[in-house]
């Protein structure tokens, strides 16, 4: 998979949402937001609500308004970058509207970043004579000798506890201590588009990761255990009632046999879109690969139907 491919920020956007979703309701959280009528964007903009002091470890810089810049772990953060990052800020407080209505003691900048930013930190260390306190593991302050505050974030050394989605936003995922707390993390949060969002886009940096490891099947069938399962008694369900519409003898078998299929397709279906090889799945759901390959076939072919209608296909196939 080309790694130009691959969109990074909105994964990280419902990342951090995630994260702060302890801090939500005192935060205005705006994902790229324009600085002005030009084509000048943060890649997010947080507003904190006025008298409240926020709980968790990354967001207890937070003053007013705090302006965050990704890096994704194929980046850097340079020298370079700390001055458009200033400039943002800057900017930032010259359009808020009247003279000082935002004043520069009450905006933050924030750096998330895989790398340990040495030639910056030496830079700001020769240049303005900055301390630099690690506050927290992976978290540092600068909080004097700039224009604005400053704060960097090493997403992978964050307390992996305390950020399960967060310190994990990397291609780089083991088995047993990155995937297994993951899938219990996303379990019954699978139709929440933040945690789907993240969790697709995390599977998919991992996938060579996910089909070279001998234990990746297991963690896969705890993950998408309650997806298969959900899409099983659906289908069941509809074939009962679409027998049922047939006649209460034979159209009840056929129902319930085109019922069975259409909820495996409903497993298929919902691990495609997570980006798992056909081998994968057919290792879950214990099918081989070319009956996989042809349901993931109909279901690219026929986007619009659902899986009973592809159930029927399949049948009308083997006739």
């Amino acid at each position: 998979m080309s790694e130009y491919k691959l969109q990074w920020h909105p994964a990280f956007q419902s990342a951090l949402r995630i994260e702060l979703a302890r801090e939500a309701p005192y935060l205005d959280i705006l994902p790229e937001y324009c600085l002005n009528r030009k084509p000048l964007q943060i890649d997010v903009l947080i507003r904190k609500k006025d008298g409240y002091s926020c709980q968790g470890k990354l967001a207890r810089f937070f003053r007013g308004h705090n302006i965050i810049e990704y890096k994704n772990p194929n980046d850097y953060f340079s020298v370079n970058d700390f001055y458009k990052i200033m400039s943002y800020a800057g900017n930032y407080q010259a359009e808020s509207g009247g003279v000082l209505s935002v004043h520069p003691e009450d905006i933050t900048l924030t750096v998330i970043c895989g790398r340990y930013p040495r030639a910056v930190l030496h830079h700001l260390r020769e240049r303005f004579g900055v301390q630099i306190e690690k506050k927290y593991e992976g978290i540092y302050y600068i909080e004097k000798g700039l224009l604005f505050p400053l704060q960097i974030v090493l997403n992978q050394k964050l307390d992996p506890e305390e950020y399960i989605w967060l310190s994990r936003l990397r291609p780089d995922l083991k088995i047993e201590g990155d995937i297994d707390v993951l899938s219990r993390a996303y379990r019954g949060k699978e139709k929440d588009p933040l945690y789907e969002a993240v969790m697709e886009f995390i599977a998919r940096v991992n996938q060579a990761r996910y089909e070279e490891a001998s234990g990746m099947c297991n963690a896969l069938r705890e993950l998408f255990a309650e997806e298969i399962k959900e899409a099983r008694e659906k289908g069941i369900s509809c074939g009962m009632s679409e027998g049922m519409a047939q006649g209460l003898s034979q159209g009840l078998a056929q129902g319930l046999s085109q019922g069975s299929i259409a909820g495996g397709i409903g497993s298929i279906r919902s691990m495609y879109r997570h980006r798992l090889t056909v081998e994968n799945i057919a290792e879950l759901i214990d099918q081989s690969k070319e009956y996989v390959a042809g349901i993931v076939s109909l279901i690219t072919s026929y986007p619009a139907e659902d899986d009973l209608a592809i159930a029927r296909r399949l049948l009308e196939e083997k006739r």
